[in-house]
């Protein structure tokens, strides 16, 4: 199967830019064309682009540079050639692929895509859409939108909290939680510094809420020292901050979707209750948790004076997560929602999804963990020395693969995992394209979710077997 390259060799004006490798496309496949049109308006927006941008074009150029790189059929070998177009003025090479327009074109070819990068990745089934297309509606700001409020009730129950409150994403939940429980601006929260909040929502905290931020060590699970947690609560002296909340994360994303272990729960809560400290909990995959321990969510945040959990990751949803707390928690984040925009009108249409996820996706959350349970142990049975997994970190619908820096880099991994080649598709049985995400400096992480099928699992363990002894044999 012949290699075809399509290199444009465009100008540093935007407009000739495209006009020129729009006249490219012409000379090659459709295919081509479908893949990578969606890449030209990012192209025009690109600030390689801006007349006032001159020396970073020539200092980046080379940077700039891209083959589009495609497989084809023996039928195309006519096609098979370089594409090139210049100008009188200086060229400039101009990268025009990117992973998605790749991965777009072999799903085209009939290539067989599987995609775990996240749970955030899922499409609502048509059960859900028909769920969200039937939803009576209100308006949420007003209070009266009645898909909205069945939803609430119906998390409150869950978790056995007194109220909640739907809002747009778990980020807004996180920081609308710690905002309320840190009302003045000298307070300070305690958390994990591996924690999401800390790692992955932009410092909102502080940013927008005044809340100094204090870390204690993540250890593997997803805990923290509570003998390190004691020394840290501040005392009363003028020119320190005032300690008023700790936080935890579970399952913990960075642990590599470990579950925080329950009795490590139970005496955080004992050692916060000692200090007069409230806990928030960021449970965006708390669904996940209580089905791997097959407890009730419930259990997992008896000792949380509030919690957010997400609707639109492992339960398959496409927006939202729920907040929980007491009423008069509640009442204050509702307050909070509103000053950061958060409050939407005929919001039922999104929760009627929320309410489709828990009734009929989060009692299947443990087949997810089954089939990360199977390519944990496809992984490990190949004993390589070169990526790894710890099958005892194995608990939820996360994986990790550990990769030895000696030999590879995470990075590397993703790449290969998206190409497809003869011999690989010969012994695989079909072409597989797999995505993956470099999570940490030495991990991929893999996230199953409920739209992958059991007929997934086999070509994926295949794929990953035969990349990485592709990496061994290097």
């Amino acid at each position: 199967m012949p290699r075809i390259s399509v290199r444009a060799c465009l100008v540093p004006d935007c407009q000739a830019a495209t006009r020129a490798f729009v006249a490219l496309l012409h000379t090659a496949k459709p295919i081509i064309q479908a893949g990578v049109s969606q890449r030209l308006q990012e192209l025009r927006r690109h600030p390689f682009w801006n007349e006032d941008n001159k020396a970073y074009r020539q200092q980046n150029a080379s940077a700039f540079t891209l083959a589009y790189s495609r497989e084809f059929s023996d039928a195309d070998d006519a096609a098979a050639k370089t594409v090139a177009t210049k100008t009188d003025r200086t060229p400039v090479f101009v990268h025009i692929l990117c992973l998605e327009v790749s991965c777009h074109v072999l799903q085209e070819s009939g290539a067989r895509v599987v995609d775990l990068r996240s749970d955030t990745l899922t499409q609502p089934s048509p059960a859900m859409k028909a769920a969200m297309m039937a939803a009576p509606l209100g308006d949420d700001v007003f209070g009266e939108d009645p898909t909205v409020i069945a939803l609430q009730e119906k998390v409150a129950k869950l978790l056995e909290k007194e109220a909640a409150l739907f809002v747009p994403t778990g980020t807004m939940g996180n920081l609308i939680c710690v905002l309320n429980h840190c009302r003045n601006r000298s307070s300070e929260v305690l958390l994990g510094n591996l924690s999401h909040i800390h790692v992955s929502e932009q410092g909102g905290v502080s940013q927008l809420g005044g809340v100094h931020p204090r870390t204690l060590r993540n250890l593997s699970d997803g805990t923290f020292s509570l003998e390190e947690l004691r020394q840290l609560v501040r005392g009363d002296k003028l020119q320190w901050p005032v300690t008023s909340l700790v936080c935890v994360e579970n399952t913990h994303n960075m642990a590599g979707g470990r579950v925080v272990p329950l009795g490590w729960l139970d005496e955080l809560g004992a050692t916060c209750r000692a200090l007069t400290l409230p806990v928030h909990m960021d449970g965006a995959r708390l669904m996940n948790a209580a089905a791997a321990l097959e407890v009730p969510p419930a259990r997992l945040v008896r000792d949380c004076a509030s919690v957010s959990v997400c609707l639109s990751k492992g339960l398959g949803a496409p927006v939202g997560s729920v907040i929980a707390g007491t009423q008069d928690f509640i009442r204050g984040a509702l307050r909070l929602r509103k000053a950061l925009g958060g409050g939407m009108r005929q919001a039922g249409v999104l929760a009627a999804a929320g309410i489709y996820a828990l009734d009929h996706v989060m009692p299947a959350l443990a087949r997810d963990h089954a089939f990360v349970r199977t390519i944990a142990r496809a992984v490990n049975a190949l004993g390589s020395k070169v990526i790894k997994v710890d099958l005892e970190g194995v608990q939820t619908n996360i994986l990790h693969l550990e990769c030895d820096l000696k030999y590879v880099r995470p990075e590397q991994v993703c790449r290969r995992l998206l190409e497809v080649n003869k011999d690989e598709a010969a012994e695989i049985g079909e072409q597989v394209v797999l995505r993956a995400q470099p999570m940490t400096e030495s991990a991929v992480r893999l996230v199953v979710h409920c739209d992958i099928t059991p007929e997934d699992i086999p070509p994926v363990t295949k794929k990953l077997a035969y990349v990485i002894r592709e990496f061994e044999n290097k």
